[in-house]
């Protein structure tokens, strides 16, 4: 029994300390399930009131189909709902600038005309939807313009919607006739421009070739050199143009396409192509020098000149060839000048259907008699040409006249001619020099010819 008694102590501190553990781990648990569950409170009520988790409100924007002028009349159409909260701002952006509300001309919610404004304070019945029709005048400029309408609501969530309008106006019509399918290399050539504006005047005209700009200097306009490529046009051209336009071509053989460009002020473009290949030519045949020819009232047989050999011949009789093989003559005397006197007429016409013309040099770069080598360039020389009239020619002793077609004016030294033969041979003739005599009536040419 003592040994008993002896344990009792001992019994009772171990089990105050099974109970005082017990205890400890039951307060920390409860307290460890309170943090918890205000830890899960607090998560749960941010959840339900963080904006991020709303929807934002519903927007929509709608304009023209398709593309309209510049400074057209144009209407938007805005629509805006609400969703989880009340609508509370609208307002209007053209490529992200707030639009002037001065700039609008009508300004209707829900089909009823208000006060214009942008932004808009949206109250009322409006706080939950709303259709806004506006109209206001597009820019001036061609292009493309953004329109965005931003709708917030009462928790400051936005949303945005935008309409892209195309500006284009009526391009300047251009037509292109008289170019030529195949040239020489340097040679210049010829195409006729027939414009007319669009929507707007134009303002300027560009050349290209194989897509870049050619340079002014190959570039005549009506004659006149280019300064400027592109070239400006003035006030009285922004309407409608009409001219030739010179184009020397390039000194290297291929295919070469070009393409005449109208603008306006509004930077639409017109356009127009055309093909050309340039290559090396036909060489000449022959290049005749000092060949005569003489006043038809002169030496019997030598009026009339054969421009293939040079030879003359009589205008109706044989002399060193026959008549039917000539090309040019000369138109005798003026009855009008007493004799004797200088009334030699100095003037060329046709014969046997061939047609004369005067080399227009402003129509052809750098041309001259000595430069020329290609049967091309006669034919360029001939087809730009100065066109003569038909004339006669008289004869003084017995007033009887005879038509003469394609007369020239008065022939001076170094004037150029372009004969196309009825056979179909070109010929550049050159006045190398004139002899003219008071007393008889031995005048004549000295002519050099190419074919």
């Amino acid at each position: 029994m003592k040994k008993f008694k002896n344990c009792i102590p001992v019994f009772k501190l171990f089990f105050l300390n099974q109970i005082s553990n017990f205890m400890r781990n039951l307060i920390w648990r409860t307290f460890s399930l309170l943090a918890l569950s205000a830890l899960i409170f607090t998560s749960c009520e941010d959840t339900t009131t963080d904006p991020v988790d709303q929807l934002p409100p519903d927007i929509f924007v709608s304009g023209p189909s398709g593309s309209v002028a510049p400074s057209s009349i144009i209407e938007l159409t805005i629509e805006a709902d609400r969703t989880d909260n009340d609508l509370k701002s609208l307002e209007i952006t053209e490529n992200g600038a707030r639009i002037d509300a001065n700039r609008f001309l009508t300004f209707q919610i829900g089909g009823v005309d208000e006060t214009a404004q942008n932004s808009i304070l949206l109250l009322g019945n409006n706080v939950n939807g709303l259709t806004l029709v506006v109209t206001f005048e597009s820019p001036a400029s061609v292009g493309s313009v953004d329109y965005t309408a931003i709708v917030e609501d009462a928790n400051g969530i936005k949303s945005n919607h935008s309409y892209t309008l195309s500006i284009d106006s009526a391009p300047p019509i251009i037509t292109l006739t008289n170019s030529p399918l195949e040239v020489t290399t340097g040679q210049t050539f010829f195409v006729d421009v027939d414009a007319a504006k669009g929507d707007f005047p134009m303002t300027s005209m560009s050349i290209f070739e194989d897509g870049l700009l050619v340079d002014p200097a190959r570039l005549t306009w009506d004659g006149t050199a280019l300064a400027d490529n592109p070239l400006s046009l003035d006030i009285a051209q922004g309407d409608a143009l009409f001219g030739s336009l010179g184009i020397i071509a390039s000194n290297v053989d291929g295919f070469y396409s070009f393409t005449i460009q109208l603008a306006d002020g509004n930077g639409t473009t017109g356009e127009a192509s055309f093909d050309v290949t340039v290559n090396a030519g036909t060489p000449i045949d022959a290049t005749l020098t000092a060949q005569l020819l003489s006043n038809q009232a002169g030496p019997a047989g030598k009026g009339a000149l054969d421009l293939d050999e040079g030879l003359q011949a009589g205008v109706s009789s044989n002399g060193g060839t026959t008549p039917d093989q000539t090309e040019i003559r000369d138109l005798g005397l003026d009855c009008t000048i007493p004799a004797p006197g200088f009334n030699w007429r100095r003037q060329i016409g046709t014969t046997n259907g061939a047609e004369m013309r005067v080399v227009d040099l402003t129509q052809v770069e750098n041309f001259s008699f000595d430069v020329v080598t290609t049967k091309e360039e006669i034919i360029g020389a001939f087809d730009t040409g100065i066109i003569l009239n038909d004339g006669e020619s008289v004869n003084c002793a017995n007033g009887n006249t005879s038509a003469v077609t394609n007369v020239s004016e008065v022939v001076e030294v170094d004037d150029l001619f372009v004969v196309r033969g009825s056979n179909g041979t070109y010929y550049l003739l050159s006045i190398v020099s004139i002899t003219e005599t008071g007393d008889n009536n031995d005048d004549y040419y000295e002519i050099s010819i190419k074919h």
